[in-house]
């Protein structure tokens, strides 16, 4: 997501944070937004187990 900032010109720390803050778009597993205080809205926590010697996703973990 950076790099993408950087490449659209932003290329000092006020006009990139600015930017991240106004980002809304897909991330590696799920869109992303960002809140008035610069973190990301509806987080998601999974707990996950073995199965046959393979970590599994189990479940979602309420964060509310």
């Amino acid at each position: 997501m950076m790099l993408q900032g950087i490449l659209e010109g932003n290329t000092d720390r006020e006009s990139l944070l600015e930017w991240i803050n106004d980002y809304e778009g897909e991330g590696i597993t799920k869109s992303i937004k960002f809140d008035e205080n610069g973190e990301p809205e509806n987080i998601s926590v999974w707990a996950y187990k073995v199965e046959n010697g393979e970590i599994v996703a189990d479940q979602e973990i309420e964060t509310d």
